[in-house]
């Protein structure tokens, strides 16, 4: 099946709380093709050098990934089954500002003259933070 540029189809995609939630921090929806991780671990594959987990689920049905990269896991409720629209909203503006504030701890942290280990435990810890 070809995939086309739709922006109708992300909205299928696209959970509404989510979107919503994306919409109120005026962050677009972009429209990418989803990528299997089969095509990210197998062989000529491009190497991650950090993989984030946010479902601990997902976690041990994970592949071996080439170059055994950095990885953490920020686990996150899933919200998706919250039945009250409003507590529903909430719960994914509260999301995104959690995974936002913890995505900018992680792209301002000093890789000059920074160990493997100590990197990983910075990351490993924004797990814990709001």
């Amino acid at each position: 099946m070809k995939l086309t540029r739709n922006p109708h189809r992300i909205e299928r995609e696209v959970h509404p709380a989510a979107a919503g939630a994306l919409a109120s921090a005026s962050i677009p929806l972009r429209w990418q093709p989803r990528r299997n991780w089969n095509d990210l671990s197998s062989p000529g594959a491009p190497r991650a050098h950090l993989v984030i987990t946010v479902d601990e689920d997902t976690l041990a049905r994970q592949p071996r990934w080439p170059g055994q990269p950095n990885s953490a896991l920020w686990a996150l409720p899933d919200i998706a089954e919250i039945p009250d629209p409003e507590a529903l909203a909430h719960a994914s503006i509260q999301t995104l500002y959690v995974l936002r504030r913890r995505l900018e701890l992680l792209v301002n942290l000093s890789l000059r003259n920074a160990d493997k280990a100590a990197f990983q435990m910075d990351v490993r810890d924004m797990a814990f933070m709001l």
